[in-house]
């Protein structure tokens, strides 16, 4: 056991760049377009097998083929600087699969899929009488989806350095001081919602402001955000705009700073 060395005195954060980055905002505002403007950036679309934004872009239709594309890219030894994900809300979508998976091959759920001798599933069989996991009684599925998103969540970290979760967002009515109002939350399941915001080096909300693209680090009653990043916290940054002959100009180097390799 190597010995333990206690700090004497107080010592500067070594935080630099974000990472992971959750972006979430309403759609169509440019997200992705964004993000994949950023230098030696990888977007992983799981939304849209038409590629709508310029960069380097690859669509999974499902967890499979997403879990084959990490595994490809940390067989190459990892070349991308940054990879995001598009959206990490639809992600979630595609791990209730995974989690159907643990669940049949747990004790409690050995009846969740039965067949007949020609393959049909079977009227008596869990999947067929609820059709989804998150439909079990007393929401007691939403453990596996936990399970199998954590998985996914796992091989993501190993594929590259920097790391961008791009989310939809989610209104939520909240009460305070007896006044309700409208909130604006990133779009998951509770506890998956709960993990990602806090494993968030920083949270921002982008919103468009004529042809500008901004990312909100700054908390608020109605905005989920915030920042571990000193240089971030509070701030909100054009990350992309749109010149006088329409070509996409990024700042992404407001946000990450060059590292020594």
């Amino acid at each position: 056991m190597s010995e333990i060395i206690l700090p004497k005195k107080p010592i500067k954060s070594r935080l630099v760049n974000p990472s992971p980055l959750l972006i979430f905002g309403p759609p169509k505002i440019g997200k992705t377009t964004s993000v994949a403007a950023l230098e030696n950036c990888l977007v992983i679309n799981c939304e849209d097998p038409i590629q709508t934004a310029d960069g380097m872009v690859m669509y999974a239709e499902n967890l499979k083929v997403f879990r084959q594309i990490l595994n490809a890219i940390i067989k190459e030894g990892c070349p991308y600087d940054y990879i995001a994900i598009d959206t990490i809300t639809k992600l979630e979508e595609f791990c209730v699969v995974r989690a159907e998976e643990i669940y049949a091959n747990s004790p409690v759920g050995s009846g969740w899929i039965k067949r007949d001798e020609a393959g049909k599933l079977l009227a008596t069989s869990g999947k067929a009488k609820y059709k989804s996991i998150l439909f079990l009684p007393n929401g007691s599925g939403y453990q596996y989806l936990r399970q199998a998103f954590d998985e996914i969540i796992t091989l993501i970290k190993k594929a590259a350095k920097h790391i961008i979760y791009i989310g939809h967002v989610k209104q939520a009515n909240i009460l305070k001081d007896g006044v309700e109002f409208t909130s604006q939350d990133i779009n998951l399941v509770g506890k998956n919602k709960q993990a990602i915001s806090a494993d968030a080096q920083a949270i921002a909300y982008m919103r468009r402001v004529g042809g500008k693209n901004l990312l909100c680090f700054q908390p608020s009653d109605d905005v989920l955000a915030g920042c571990k990043v000193r240089r971030l916290e509070g701030k909100e940054i054009v990350v992309s705009e749109y010149d006088e002959e329409g070509n996409l100009v990024s700042h992404w180097d407001e946000i990450y700073l060059k590292e020594e390799k």
